[in-house]
C-alpha cells in the first residue's frame, strides 16, 4: 500500500487508517461469534406423564424426559399472539418435575390484561398437557403465574 508523503505524520497515519481494509475484523468477528454458537447454556430435565399420571412407560419402568430447551421455546411461541408477546418464560424444575412456571408478557395498550393472561396461562397448560402430559402434582390455575411486565402501543413484539 502506497501511503502519499506529506510532511504531517498525523494525515499520513489517517490516511493509512482509512486505506486499510476491515477484513480483518470481519474474521474475528466471525471467530468470536462461532465460538459464542458453541456455548451450552444449561438446561433442566421434565419428567414427563401418560394419560393416566403415571411417568414409568413400559414393562422396565422407562421415565422419558423432555429438556427445558424445548419446552420454554414452545411456550413462548404459544403464549405469542397479535396482542401480546413474551417477556420471560422461567421453569422451575424440583426433583425432574415441573413445578411452576412464570410468564412475563407485554401486551399491547387497550387490551383486556385479565383475559390475555387467561389466555396466555391456557396457551400454557395446553403445551405442558402436550408435552409433559398429566402431571397429578401439576395444577395450571396454582403453578402456571403470569405477569403483566408492560403494556405498549404498537407491537408488543418489537419492544
Amino acid at each position: 500500500m502506497a501511503v502519499e508523503q506529506t510532511p504531517d505524520p498525523l494525515e499520513r497515519a489517517t490516511r493509512a487508517l482509512r486505506d486499510e481494509p476491515d477484513a480483518g475484523w470481519i474474521e474475528v468477528s466471525q471467530a468470536v461469534m462461532s465460538r459464542v454458537r458453541t456455548l451450552v447454556m444449561p438446561a433442566s430435565v421434565v419428567i414427563t406423564f401418560d394419560e393416566v399420571g403415571s411417568s414409568e412407560r413400559g414393562d422396565r419402568g422407562s421415565i422419558v424426559r423432555v429438556s427445558g430447551r424445548v419446552l420454554t421455546p414452545r411456550l413462548r411461541e404459544a403464549v405469542d399472539t397479535p396482542t401480546r408477546a413474551a417477556d420471560s418464560v422461567d421453569i422451575e424444575v424440583a426433583d425432574d418435575r415441573c413445578t411452576a412456571i412464570h410468564l412475563g408478557l407485554v401486551c399491547v395498550y387497550g387490551a383486556d390484561l385479565q383475559q390475555e393472561g387467561r389466555d396466555a396461562r391456557a396457551a400454557a397448560a395446553s403445551v405442558v398437557h402436550e408435552l409433559l402430559g398429566r402431571d397429578p402434582a401439576f395444577d395450571p390455575e396454582r403453578d402456571i403465574t403470569v405477569e403483566i411486565v408492560d403494556v405498549v402501543e404498537g407491537d408488543p413484539h418489537t419492544q
